[in-house]
């Protein structure tokens, strides 16, 4: 629920008030004056605006002040200009308001009224009290629209589209801001069409327009650079690298601000340089950098120009030390955003302060401060008529009350939020409220209730994936949220399975981490911004959008209709989703890759009916209190229930280092046994029979799981010294990883391999220091050493290939050369000898390393999301060296995205290394492999017989038959 708001420094211009004279035609060379002064002519400005009028006034104090920073004039109307041209927004009000006092109702006085309304209205913006603002400008536009006064109504659209944008209003801005644009465009003033443009582009935005928005923000930079400001070039160079920064392009993201800050710093713009500080922060924080997006945070705190701004940085770093789990040193930073919140008015902000604070008192058991938080959150919510904070609120408040043991306070709490969010269609607090209803009911002893709620919730969820269409501004963050409905689900079926062991509530599970998987690894590809907007099926995504479109209107409409007018309605809503339904039918039978992620049907994903008389499925689930294997046969489905999550974990971690390290044991079994036994009592043992009565064996692991080669657990307790002798689970069993049985029905379905060609990749040239991109040090891919056995892996491969040999080595293996082998449509096998990261902290920067090309702008990382726009139908795919920084946190999410992304991007099978292996032993290992493939053997039964000629090799300077140098290799795919 933590979120972090990153937030674009939107740069507001002044605003506009309405005059309130008429008569005689005032003098208007103060109107003319500062059209020249915004064209860039000051002097010349300061001249022509020879009258007495306030505006005439006004620019001369500006233009004096452009000349002169020391100039401190005594008039009225100048100490105003020079205060606002100083940012001082609060001293100019106060001055400007004092001359409301002393409004006269004469012709010159309408005019002054009209400029004095403009620039207080500006202030009002700056000062965030946006609705005074807003009022102020509606009336100046009018007048000076009366008193035709084109640049006044230039600037007061300006400043009202502005202050209507900060309201996240969408057509009215948008109209403001166009019509003031023409204006500036036809009198030349480069700089308020630039800044026009650049609020333009934060309502495309807001509409997640990302393409327009970018669009005028080019456009923005193209006015500030015509006009010749340099503050006007940093701030479109920002918000350019703000969209960069969501579309996922750090690198140029972080470009852009380093130029941006350049011009903010030539230019004297502190407060700019600032805002462009604060967006770099989010940049370190998207790279997992917490530390440095801190520090620039505060950076940017220190710079902010204004309240609203320092406050909104303040929030930005109490939710960066919530998330760190830092909730103490979060409280008194989220209460002092407050307070400047309060101070300025921006009561949106204000309960996201005191959502975040509510919540932080809870974690830390003060429950009376976090509830009388949340409290007041509701209440200004709905003072201030914020419906989505409302509900967001009344769910946190329904947390904090659970955790508290107020049972029936959190019921109430959640059955409020469900009502508020339902009624306002707000999908992400109805499903965390319906989680947190089903878990009172759990613990009240309404199972079936709580069923209920969690079915409901997930039904919520597949409605969003559905129909947002795979957009990642919706899927990602709902769909995100999900895996705990998913944890709590399986954990009561499982529940109502032991009491009732026929009713089907185990293979309801089932379905239910079936559903899981592919919500995990859409989340990745959301994460790594890959386009899910392809399908084989002509004209799909229009007949998407189509559909999609009329079901948003249908609703919005529903929404409204009376009671007794909802029938059609509900009616038309029903047509409308038989017909996505029916379009996913399609897409699922022309493009099973996209169908699997969009639109997972886990009945299709049977295992019973998959799954061959020889082979028998473990498919695990890790829990916060308990876990839980699946063990599948063709004859059954069986659920047990396994140690909690922690429990496993801690006792992985204890024997994965034994693995990797062969100086932990050196060529002493006895050091090793222990550990293997455990496991294998723990994660085997409970399927026993069905594993004794098949000789291949599927593993679908969860979690921390997937780093561990079940292959090298022992299967009984042993005497033996030696690693050679010692009765290793894959001794007598065949052994390979799915990453589900629905994907492994999609490989096993596949069409037969045509091509014969091995592409051979390897050996790269390393990119190190500033030759790296931002996203390869991200990732740990710069200044990598070189691998000293890969042109020696690549020659054995080479000598085993009974068919076409294409290398890409040294500079010439590139993502671009990769993709056009593959594009060529001949490969049978794809070898990979260079690095492979598995990133467990970002699995988004999972990826191999490649050569830079620096025509191209390619910086040498092959990232997932590369990978899932790669075409390689081949039978495998092989990546012989791994390497992977696994933390407390593990959830192998790093290295079942890399591997999915091979099967995804075309490969049967994807052998890959969970560790780094001594460059010797793997090219010694993979000469083993590629022997027995040429001769015939499928990548199961060849990896087997690996494994057995290390076991029977000699020892030397190590034992081969330590697991370090074998146990690392595994299959993934469509099973053994």
């Amino acid at each position: 629920m933590l979120s972090l708001v990153l937030t674009l420094m939107l740069v507001l211009l002044p605003a506009v008030l309405p005059p309130r004279a008429s008569g005689a035609q005032p003098d208007h060379s103060g109107e003319a004056a500062w059209w020249l002064l915004e064209q860039g002519h000051p002097a010349e400005a300061a001249r022509t605006a020879a009258g007495t009028d306030l505006l005439s006034r006004w620019i001369r104090a500006t233009a004096r002040h452009a000349g002169d920073e020391t100039f401190a004039p005594r008039e009225v109307t100048a100490r105003a200009a020079v205060a606002f041209e100083n940012k001082d927004f609060s001293t100019a009000a106060g001055l400007l308001e004092a001359m409301v006092l002393a409004d006269t109702t004469d012709v010159s006085g309408a005019a002054d009224a009209l400029h004095r309304d403009l620039r207080l209205g500006a202030c009002y913006v700056e000062l965030g009290r946006i609705e005074e603002a807003e009022a102020l400008l509606t009336a100046a536009i009018v007048s000076a629209r009366r008193l035709e006064r084109s640049a006044s109504e230039c600037y007061g659209l300006l400043t009202r589209g502005r202050a209507r944008v900060r309201l996240r209003q969408v057509e009215p801005p948008r109209a403001d801001l166009r019509a003031a644009r023409e204006l500036a465009v036809t009198h030349e003033a480069h700089e308020w069409a630039g800044v026009a443009a650049i609020a333009l582009s934060v309502v495309s935005r807001l509409q997640m327009d990302l393409e327009d928005a970018l669009r005028w923000r080019r456009q923005a930079l193209e006015h500030f650079r015509a006009a010749g400001s340099l503050p006007g070039q940093a701030r479109a160079l920002h918000y350019i690298a703000t969209i960069e920064i969501m579309q996922g392009d750090l690198t140029r993201a972080m470009t852009r601000l380093q130029d941006a800050d350049a011009l903010a710093l030539a230019a004297g713009a502190e407060a700019q340089h600032g805002a462009i500080m604060g967006e770099m922060a989010a940049v370190n924080y998207h790279l997992g950098d917490f530390e440095r997006a801190l520090a620039q945070y505060r950076e940017a705190v220190r710079l902010a120009p204004n309240p609203w701004r320092r406050g909104m940085m303040l929030v930005n770093i109490g939710s960066i030390l919530e998330y760190r789990r830092q909730t103490a040193a979060a409280i008194p930073v989220l209460q002092e955003a407050l307070e400047l919140m309060r101070a300025v008015g921006d009561h949106r902000t204000e309960t996201q302060a005191l959502q975040s604070l509510g919540e932080a008192h809870i974690e830390l058991g003060h429950f009376a401060e976090g509830l009388a938080a949340l409290d007041d959150a509701i209440a200004t919510a709905r003072e201030f008529d914020i419906p989505l904070s409302e509900a967001s609120a009344l769910e946190i408040r329904g947390q904090g009350l659970l955790k508290k043991g107020d049972l029936q306070g959190a019921r109430e709490a959640f059955a409020e939020a469900i009502a508020r969010s339902r009624q306002i269609g707000y999908f992400d607090s109805l499903v965390w409220a319906l989680l947190g209803h089903a878990q009172v009911e759990r613990a009240s002893g309404r199972p079936e209730q709580a069923l209920r709620d969690l079915e409901d919730a997930l039904q919520k969820v597949a409605a969003v994936r559905r129909r947002s269409g795979g957009a990642g501004s919706v899927t990602g963050g709902i769909t995100g949220q999900a895996d705990g409905i998913y944890g709590e689900m399986i954990d009561l079926l499982y529940d109502l399975h032991t009491s009732e062991p026929a009713g089907g509530f185990a293979r309801r599970a089932y379905a239910v981490v079936q559903e899981a998987r592919a919500r995990a690894f859409l989340d990745l590809m959301t994460e790594a911004e890959f386009d899910l907007n392809v399908s084989a099926v002509p004209g799909y995504q229009e007949q998407e959008r189509e559909i999609l479109a009329r079901i948003v209107d249908l609703e919005t409409r529903l929404q409204k209709a009376a009671a007794d007018s909802t029938g059609p309605l509900k009616a038309g809503l029903a047509t409308a989703e038989n017909e996505l339904e029916l379009l996913a039918a399609r897409v699922r039978d022309a493009d099973p890759r996209y169908a699997a992620i969009l639109y997972p049907d886990p009945e299709r994903g049977d295992p019973t009916r998959l799954l061959g008389p020889d082979e028998v499925l473990l498919e695990y689930r890790l829990g916060r209190e308990r876990s839980f294997l699946w063990v599948v046969t063709r004859e059954g489905l069986r659920m047990t229930v396994l140690p909690a999550r922690a429990v496993i974990e801690d006792a992985l971690q204890e024997f994965l280092p034994l693995l990797w390290d062969y100086n932990l044991t050196g060529p002493e079994a006895a050091w090793y046994i222990p550990g293997a036994r455990r496991l294998h009592t723990m994660l085997v043992a409970p399927a026993a029979p069905e594993v004794q009565a098949h000789d291949r064996l599927l593993i679908c692991p969860d979690g921390l799981l997937h780093y561990l080669p079940f292959g090298t657990l022992l299967t009984k307790d042993t005497t033996a010294r030696s690693f050679a002798e010692l009765p290793w689970l894959a001794r007598d069993r065949l052994l390979a990883y799915v990453p589900s049985m629905a994907i492994a029905e999609r490989l096993r379905n596949a069409a037969p391999v045509t091509g014969q060609t091995w592409l051979l990749v390897g050996d790269p040239v390393l990119a190190a220091g500033e030759d790296a991109g931002l996203f390869a040090h991200a990732a740990g891919a710069a200044d990598l050493p070189a691998l000293p056995f890969a042109q020696r892996e690549l020659a054995l491969v080479e000598q085993a290939a009974s068919h076409d040999v294409r290398r890409l080595t040294g500079a010439a293996a590139t993502r671009a050369r990769l993709a056009a082998a593959g594009a060529e449509q001949d490969l049978r096998l794809v070898h990979i000898a260079s690095h492979g990261l598995f990133n467990e902290a970002r699995p988004r920067y999972s990826g191999l390393v490649l050569s830079p090309d620096p025509a191209t702008g390619d910086d040498g990382f092959l990232s997932i999301s590369e990978v899932l726009a790669l075409d390689l139908d081949c039978e495998q795919v092989v990546l012989s060296s791994c390497r992977s920084a696994l933390g407390p946190h593990a959830t192998g999410d790093g290295r079942v995205g890399l591997t999915r992304s091979f099967h995804f991007a075309g490969a049967r099978h994807v052998v890959s290394a969970l560790w780094d292996v001594s460059g010797r032993e793997t090219a010694t290992f993979m000469g083993f492999y590629y022997d027995n493939l040429k001769r015939g053997a499928a990548p199961a039964q060849a990896l087997a017989a690996a494994r057995r000629a290390m076991w029977r090799a000699p020892v030397g300077e190590v034992d081969p038959a330590h697991p370090a140098f074998w146990g690392a290799f595994v299959l993934s795919g469509a099973g053994p």
